[in-house]
């Protein structure tokens, strides 16, 4: 495996990971648990999802750069694809493609690009956007936490 696919992976491994983690930040007090012993869980197996030869998607909990960590509060599907030697991370609710010569620096620029928009929309006040702005404005501001 070359070390971009594994860092992909050990992405990939690190989404379900956090997952794992905050599913034990769920509140059992007061709410009635099943006793199905049916699992919901996902099976999925990363290794197998990086062979697929295309467009891979995958999700992806949390985003960094220089001096600033973000959160989402769901998983950020991004969409990665090669075309003409240029490899691109994109995700259209958040109006986000970035662009790398690996998907690894495809990936570390998407980063960039959601921590720019995070910052970019929270400095706005709600009469400063309107139409698609206003609508990406409530997307950043309703998905994201920087780490404290």
């Amino acid at each position: 495996m070359s070390p971009a696919h594994a860092q992909v992976y050990q992405d990939i491994e690190d989404s379900y990971n956090l997952i794992k983690s905050r599913k034990l930040d769920i509140p059992f007090g007061g709410y009635e648990v099943s006793s199905s012993e049916e699992s919901t869980e996902v099976d999925f197996d990363p290794g197998e999802y990086l062979q697929r030869i295309g467009t891979k998607t995958f999700p992806k909990w949390q985003f960094k750069s220089t001096g600033l960590k973000v959160y989402s509060s769901k998983p950020i599907e991004v969409v990665i694809t090669r075309g003409n030697g240029t490899y691109f991370a994109e995700n259209e609710a958040l109006d986000i493609c970035a662009t790398g010569d690996s998907e690894r620096e495809a990936l570390e620029d998407f980063c960039q690009h959601v921590i720019y928009f995070y910052k970019y929309y929270k400095q706005l006040g709600w009469d400063q956007v309107m139409g698609h702005a206003r609508k990406l404005k409530e997307s950043y501001g309703n998905l994201f936490q920087e780490e404290r």
